[in-house]
């Protein structure tokens, strides 16, 4: 199996393990191959921190054995990507969910739900999507959870879409300010500065990166 290293890298700036599942997809066209195989969403989930170590093993292992399965549950996680797109970009863009795609997620929710069970954690009670998660919807349950847990939240409303057109890539507006804007400062950040200091040297009548000459 090739390395990691040779492998397409995946981006964890959206805050939150639904919407980096989200910006897997394509800056341009919202839809891509980077996701080829149920051992991309493995990898992904174990860069996401949504795998320990003996997890990632152990699906990888489930996978191999189980390779229509394997198919199956890419084809259901693909789907589940495309619906939360459609949900947290409107969202992103201060729009109103469509009634259908909410409709859509809670058949997901649904079927999450019959996995969920009240655990025991430090003193407290808190709900957990992983009991009896030995197979390959493990994934898929704690990705729709995280989702659900989001749309319920105080956080919901620091859903942010990159204000470049052509990215498309969404993420929780937690600065102090609740000002940022771009899905990284060093990527479309760096790009719209870049423009900026561009466009008002053009406009000033300067060559971007010359020297004007000197005066005698």
């Amino acid at each position: 199996m090739p390395q990691d290293v040779a492998r397409p890298q995946f981006e964890c700036v959206g805050g939150s393990s639904c919407l980096d599942f989200i910006n897997t997809v394509s800056r341009v066209t919202f839809h891509d191959g980077r996701l080829n195989t149920c051992h991309d969403v493995i990898r992904w989930a174990a860069g996401a921190r949504l795998l320990r170590p003996t997890d990632r093993r152990r699906l990888t292992r489930l996978a191999a054995r189980n390779r229509r399965s394997a198919q199956r549950e890419l084809r259901a996680l693909l789907r589940l990507r495309s619906l939360l797109h459609r949900l947290f970009v409107r969202l992103g863009e201060g729009k109103r969910l469509r009634p259908d795609d909410l409709s859509s997620f809670n058949m997901v929710l649904r079927a999450v739900l019959r996995r969920a069970e009240l655990l025991a954690r430090k003193g407290e009670l808190t709900w957990s999507p992983e009991a009896d998660a030995d197979d390959l919807q493990g994934i898929r349950r704690l990705i729709v959870w995280d989702a659900a847990r989001l749309l319920t939240s105080d956080r919901l409303g620091l859903v942010r879409r990159c204000a470049n057109p052509t990215c498309g890539l969404v993420f929780l507006d937690e600065s102090r300010r609740r000002n940022r804007r771009w899905c990284s400062m060093s990527d479309c950040g760096a790009r719209a500065k870049a423009k900026r200091y561009y466009d008002r040297h053009r406009l000033s009548g300067r060559s971007v990166g010359k020297r004007r000459p000197r005066r005698r």
